[in-house]
């Protein structure tokens, strides 16, 4: 007859046999994100929109793009959304959408405080600090069909987002 002994036995012998094929199996330290053709997707949403969307020439080393859409954002409205990813695991982000509404805005924004303007490139942008220290700067301009709002965010402050804005061209359309 089985006794407590037994059992306890049998649980040491089923535990190491378990810690063992645990140790065996690999596991992943960190997942990366293949590139996104982010230069072809605005293109493509270009063509497809024919908005003036901005995209930065002559992207730095060590910036990978993240994600690149056209897609609904807040309150449903279509958003040209681009992200990358860059040293020290600092983001840079691009927002830009027709008609936007405040709640958009603050979505955009991450409720990002005013803290001023910046002129950049000929161009007025407002400047929104969020309650993580996230800098994002914004900018309207009249195009065909309203009013076209820019976001463009960044963790790594307020010089390495103008630096970027300052590279923003409009992108071309794809043939």
């Amino acid at each position: 007859m089985g006794t407590g002994a037994n059992m306890v036995r049998s649980l040491l012998v089923v535990g190491a046999l378990v810690l063992g094929l645990v140790m065996l199996v690999p596991r992943v330290s960190e997942v990366k994100q293949p590139p996104v053709d982010a230069a072809g997707v605005v293109a493509a949403v270009v063509a497809e929109t024919h908005l003036p969307l901005l995209f930065p020439t002559g992207p730095d080393a060590g910036w990978t793009a993240t994600n690149a859409r056209y897609a609904a954002f807040a309150d449903q409205i279509p958003t040209w959304q681009v992200g990358w990813t860059g040293p020290d695991d600092q983001y840079l982000a691009i927002k830009q959408a027709v008609g936007v509404t405040p709640a958009w805005l603050d979505a955009a924004t991450a409720n990002g405080r005013e803290a001023g303007t910046e002129l950049i490139s000929g161009r007025s942008w407002q400047v929104r600090v969020d309650d993580r220290r996230q800098t994002h700067l914004v900018s309207t301009e009249q195009v065909t069909g309203g009013v076209l709002t820019t976001v463009v965010s960044g963790t790594g402050g307020l010089a390495q987002v103008r630096d970027f804005v300052a590279r923003l061209a409009p992108a071309a359309a794809a043939r």
